[in-house]
């Protein structure tokens, strides 16, 4: 199935193949400001490898859905895309880096043959990566002309033989609308909100994201446990869904916290998100952190998440100690709980993070900043 996209008068611009495994929500607003600076095609499948379901529903931008096949459930190949690269030649390949995807590594190999300059687009790190597909992900870096990370700040988790090939996209989801929102919400509207959520003045902390195991909600709630008397008045919002509800709310009457915590679950509406971020004082991730914490910073909100910020995704890494927010021990409650009493007790503190956090998104992180990024890194551009 192939869309046709906004060219907007690009044609002398590269054409430009981009392959993915898929095209989730968070993707289109990237995709569609890429389309307005250049002439690309981007193929995709309906769900990748890994479960991620595209959305390309009235996609503004030039997309083709192909099949993948699974083969025996560690590799995958998505159909037609070595024939594509072989057949039209494009100016510019550019590839996901995850080394499941053995198509990928072919299409690598017939480009690298035809002279089209091949960019690597993944992340050096991540919470989820296994060490042999760690070692298959920098073997095809080295086949790449141009790496494309995610944030300049992976560039010294890399060989210094690759740092010269990197590109930091500075990877971001829709933080305008994020901004917007903030910018409209008003002292009295989080006032009323507080109210009908019977908050009254109890500070509450917020974390976001599904309820999987490694989210580490249930962390959360053994650290609120462990706070004390001096924070017995402390709230925990918990914004997500999924089938780790039940057992979270069923620790949470074991510990006495069922009167603390807010089991809000899934909020797709971002001004009620919005609301939930804002009545908030800190945003506290017990897990392996990613874009929700780049969603917390555009309400302004601190952040506490574990150290070393390489057992998280990308996004951690633009994470600095003391200048938006604090860290504790990975897996320890009792270090999470000594650092919300000691952030907790310096809100004035915990508003200028939340600003410098904020200061951070509005500087360097939009989908349109992304998109620049994406096509002056572009070989021969």
């Amino acid at each position: 199935m192939l869309r046709p996209g906004n060219h907007n008068g690009h044609s002398n611009m590269p054409k430009v193949l981009i392959v993915q495994p898929s095209c989730p929500a968070y993707r289109r607003g990237f995709f569609e400001a890429l389309a307005r600076k250049l002439d690309f095609l981007l193929i995709c499948s309906t769900a990748s490898a890994d479960g991620a379901k595209s959305d390309i529903a009235n996609l503004a931008c030039p997309v083709e859905l192909v099949d993948v096949y699974q083969l025996g459930g560690r590799i995958a190949w998505q159909k037609g895309v070595v024939k594509r690269v072989l057949r039209e030649r494009p100016k510019v390949l550019v590839v996901n880096g995850n080394p499941r995807y053995v198509s990928t590594v072919a299409a690598i190999a017939v480009a690298r043959l035809k002279g089209t300059p091949v960019v690597w687009w993944g992340h050096a790190m991540s919470s989820t990566s296994r060490p042999w597909r760690a070692f298959l992900r920098k073997r095809l870096m080295h086949a790449a002309n141009r790496l494309f990370l995610y944030y300049p700040e992976e560039t010294e988790l890399l060989p210094a033989s690759l740092r010269a090939r990197v590109v930091g996209l500075d990877n971001s989801v829709d933080t305008s609308n994020s901004l917007r929102i903030y910018d409209q919400i008003t002292a009295s509207d989080v006032e009323q909100f507080r109210i009908r959520q019977g908050l009254g003045d109890d500070p509450l902390i917020l974390t976001i994201g599904r309820l999987t195991k490694k989210a580490g909600v249930g962390l959360l709630l053994e650290a609120l446990h462990k706070l004390g008397a001096g924070n017995s008045r402390t709230r925990l919002a918990v914004l997500g869904g999924g089938a780790g509800m039940e057992p979270l709310k069923a620790r949470a009457d074991e510990l006495g916290l069922s009167d603390r915590v807010f089991f809000v679950g899934p909020v797709y509406d971002e001004a009620q998100i919005g609301l939930w971020m804002r009545a908030s004082k800190l945003f506290v991730y017990g897990g392996a952190v990613g874009l929700s914490l780049i969603h917390a910073f555009c309400y302004a909100l601190p952040a506490i998440i574990s150290r070393p910020l390489t057992g998280h995704m990308p996004e951690a890494l633009l994470f600095k100690e003391g200048a938006y927010g604090a860290t504790f021990e990975q897996g320890d409650a009792g270090s999470l709980a000594a650092v919300l009493h000691e952030q907790l007790a310096h809100e004035d503190n915990l508003q200028a993070m939340g600003l410098a956090a904020q200061k951070l998104v509005r500087q360097r992180l939009s989908q349109e900043k992304m998109a620049d990024n994406f096509v002056r890194g572009l070989p021969g551009a």
